[in-house]
């Protein structure tokens, strides 16, 4: 019995002939794929000027703070202020209580009143020099013991400024010892018109910082607020450890907006540079070290160009080409992931 072979030419043929017709419709579709210029987005490469910055963190503190206490420990009588109370210098601010004040007044006017008797009696004879050296000597005595218990019972403000904490009531004792800000208080007192605020810079700023610089001081718990702020003061060492030396930063604070122990960033404008420069994003940047920085251009003929560069500084969102790139040159942004070189283009200008 012969076994039947099954006629599988002309299948093939006609497979290979599909096969042949959808290989043609793919390269058409393809072709005209590649025919369809790109729209890509960019811009043109020009030389401008560019001020560096840097940018340094650091928390608000106010510019003075005072800790108001008696130099020795006694029984608060008044307290005359709360928190939040503005204050001028001479203001009283507490009261102790006075039974040794009202005993140094007495012995102040006791003093006082023997001194000047014993002056005439000294120009007739009737007493000695000895005599009124003693009683000048406890008269000055009682005087400057009168001075330091009253700065003591009576205490009152040094500056203007605002009361920001009281540890003690009326009628408590107080210790004269240390409180939890460190140093002993009854009420604190702080300037907040003029805020400050501490930064350690690399010593590479040293030739870029100077006292009077401006400053635009940013706070992050106000968004889209600019406050004014200068250099105060550049401290004259650096530390070894780290290679920074402090500076201090006065901020104007007179609407209040700003409050110490806010974070806080403060931007100075070191040196300007003047380069070609191009967006950020239009730069592909290198892999490795045998791969290269990479942009596409757009010539004259709408065609795209894959181009080598080479970069310098980065600046917030540009960088400097120092090779590959003439100004002029129309830079793509926008549709570059898609570009080959040759491949025609639209060009349109780049929006953000």
């Amino acid at each position: 019995m012969k076994m039947k072979i099954a006629p599988v030419i002309p299948s093939l043929l006609i497979s290979m002939a599909f096969f042949a017709i959808l290989s043609g419709c793919t390269a058409e579709v393809e072709e005209q794929e590649f025919r369809d210029p790109v729209v890509v987005e960019g811009v043109e490469a020009q030389i401008s000027t560019r001020s560096l910055f840097v940018t340094y963190p650091g928390t608000l503190e106010p510019w003075k703070q005072v800790n108001v206490g008696s130099n020795a420990p006694g029984r608060i009588d008044r307290i005359y202020v709360q928190e939040g109370d503005r204050i001028q210098a001479g203001d009283p601010l507490v009261q102790m209580v006075d039974n040794q004040l009202r005993q140094a007044r007495i012995a102040y006017q006791t003093t006082k009143r023997e001194y000047e008797r014993l002056l005439p009696l000294r120009e007739e004879g009737a007493v000695t020099r000895q005599q009124i050296d003693m009683a000048q000597t406890e008269y000055e005595n009682a005087q400057v013991n009168l001075g330091l218990l009253e700065e003591n019972t009576i205490l009152r403000s040094r500056m203007d400024g605002v009361v920001t904490e009281k540890w003690f009531e009326e009628g408590e004792l107080y210790s004269a010892s240390p409180t939890a800000s460190g140093s002993p208080g009854i009420i604190q007192v702080m300037q907040l018109d003029t805020l400050k605020l501490m930064v350690r810079a690399n010593e590479s700023m040293l030739p870029y910082i100077t006292e009077g610089q401006r400053v635009y001081l940013s706070a992050d718990a106000l968004p889209g607020r600019e406050f004014e702020s200068r250099v105060w003061r550049i401290f004259p060492t650096v530390n070894p450890d780290n290679r920074s030396f402090r500076v201090e930063i006065l901020i104007d604070n007179r609407e209040g907006l700003l409050k110490p122990g806010m974070f806080a960033r403060a931007e100075l404008e070191t040196r300007s540079q003047e380069g070609l420069f191009i967006p950020r994003e239009a730069l592909m940047r290198g892999t490795s070290s045998n791969s290269r920085d990479v942009v596409f251009l757009v010539d004259e003929s709408n065609r795209a160009t894959r181009q080598v560069v080479t970069t310098g500084v980065f600046l917030d969102d540009v960088v400097a080409i120092e090779d590959g790139l003439e100004p002029g040159s129309f830079v793509v942004i926008k549709g570059r992931q898609r570009l080959e070189s040759g491949m025609e283009v639209e060009k349109r200008k780049y929006e953000p």
